[in-house]
């Protein structure tokens, strides 16, 4: 199973539902992280992420504070809407190698 984050009003790729761009978490054995690490997203946008994994808890954490899911266990959903312009690294907290990067522009 997998996590997957979305984004309102994008379309993602060829592999995601309309309205759908990554990050994705994929877990299994010791591979835990965020594919692909990086996004972008404009101002205002929500980014929504979905743990996917069964039987398998896991944080959306950013480094700064600006954003903390609190653990999600497996279907469970959180989003954020980036107010602002900036970069947005993020990482589980229980996980620690899992980490990615949302790219917030105008």
């Amino acid at each position: 199973m997998k996590g997957r984050a979305a984004i309102d009003g994008l379309s993602g790729n060829a592999n995601s539902r309309p309205g759908e761009l990554g990050p994705t978490a994929s877990t299994g054995g010791a591979d835990f992280a965020f594919a692909p690490d990086s996004l972008r997203a404009q101002v205002g946008q929500r980014v929504t992420w979905e743990n996917r994994d069964t039987g398998v808890t896991h944080t959306v954490s950013a480094d700064g504070g600006a954003f903390n899911s609190g653990d999600l266990a497996s279907g469970k959903r959180f989003s954020f809407v980036f107010g602002a312009a900036g970069s947005f690294a993020y990482h589980c907290a229980i996980h620690r190698d899992m980490r990615g990067t949302v790219s917030v522009g105008p």
